[in-house]
């Protein structure tokens, strides 16, 4: 019986195997049960297949860098034969162009390096009850601090790694160090806290999600009720039958979901009664307009109360004045994220805030 049983598992390897191999998907990874020899032989090959996924993804950003450069140098040529007449000659490429063009592809191998050496940090910017000041969560920011370009907006590497195909590698260090740094916390007393990580467009619809994000749970060791991922409000607006498919997907690994950027659209309480999420968090407009705009403090009441109904809770983020967290200490419930509260915190710095803050009462 044993060996019948082990036979069976092989075959369900070998089968896996193949159909990754055939369908050169090496998003996807081998998935067996059981603690034997046989699990080892599968988390090589997965490791495997994950070189490959990471091979492609270098592909993919040499293919990015190839367009690029056809795509300048086909427009710089149009420019000048419409201009003057002549046909077109590298010589006759402007300094400042030839500048730029420099500087985004040493921008690509740059970003390639620290990528592919896991360098990029991580900061944490709590959340808290607005009213008590209970901390309730960390948010997890990547940032890209570069001994030569100095502190990288996130914005600009964010939309460079999605266009060279590295948001999912990204995404997996992401949530590696994330969980590892709040079950640190955890294991030092302080219980009950969240993080949230951020996925992409192209994260959240990559097929190989629901794979690397449990292996990833389960190798920290971090219980999943824990981990929060947020998804913008525009990605689930996208296809909204699709993010119901995918969310509830991620909820059946334990994980609880928020969507980011929320009130944007004008049927966001519709997503809101469909979705299976835990959290909202409010677009940044919200807390800009409440000092001057006091209808805006009675809109994030009404959609906190709405909420709350649905067993949902609301993040005002954002909040990076005295004067808007004082208005907004007087929503019931209400949850607040932003520099008024604290700047973004580097992992090894966590726990002298969080002995600041406790000692002076704000938790």
């Amino acid at each position: 019986l044993v060996r019948r049983s082990m036979v069976d598992r092989l075959r369900d390897f070998v089968q896996q195997a193949h159909d990754i191999g055939a369908a050169q998907d090496y998003g996807k990874r081998v998935k067996l049960q059981g603690e034997d020899e046989l699990t080892d032989l599968v988390s090589h090959y997965n490791a495997v297949v994950s070189a490959l996924e990471y091979s492609y993804n270098l592909m993919a950003k040499a293919n990015l860098i190839t367009t690029e450069l056809i795509g300048r140098v086909g427009a710089r040529a149009d420019d000048v034969v419409g201009f003057s007449g002549h046909a077109f000659s590298p010589a006759g490429i402007a300094q400042d162009e030839e500048d730029d063009l420099r500087q985004s592809l040493d921008m690509v191998a740059k970003l390639s390096d620290v990528v592919e050496r896991d360098t990029l940090d991580i900061y944490y910017q709590p959340v808290v009850n607005a009213e008590s000041g209970d901390l309730q969560g960390f948010e997890a920011l990547c940032r890209w601090l570069d001994p030569d370009l100095g502190v990288v907006d996130p914005s600009e590497f964010i939309a460079l790694a999605e266009k060279s195909g590295q948001m999912t590698v990204i995404g997996q260090q992401m949530v590696m160090k994330a969980c590892r740094d709040i079950r640190k916390l955890h294991s030092k007393g302080v219980h009950n806290v969240t993080v949230s990580v951020n996925l992409s467009l192209s994260q959240f619809i990559d097929t190989s999600l629901l794979s690397w994000l449990g292996e990833a749970i389960k190798a920290s060791r971090l219980k999943p009720e824990f981990v929060e991922l947020e998804i913008k409000e525009y990605a689930l607006a996208r296809d909204i039958d699709q993010a119901c498919s995918i969310i509830g997907e991620l909820c059946s690994l334990g994980v609880q979901i928020c969507i980011d950027d929320f009130g944007l659209s004008r049927l966001s309480l519709m997503y809101l009664q469909r979705l299976s999420v835990k959290k909202i968090k409010l677009a940044k407009t919200f807390a800009d307009r409440i000092a001057s705009n006091p209808k805006e403090v009675a809109f994030i009441e009404g959609v906190t109360r709405f909420a709350s109904g649905l067993g949902v809770k609301v993040v005002a983020k954002g909040v990076e004045t005295e004067q808007q967290l004082y208005i907004l200490k007087r929503v019931p419930d209400l949850q607040c994220q932003g520099y008024a509260i604290s700047r973004p915190i580097p992992p090894d710095e966590l726990a002298e805030w969080l002995l600041i803050n406790t000692e002076n009462g704000v938790f």
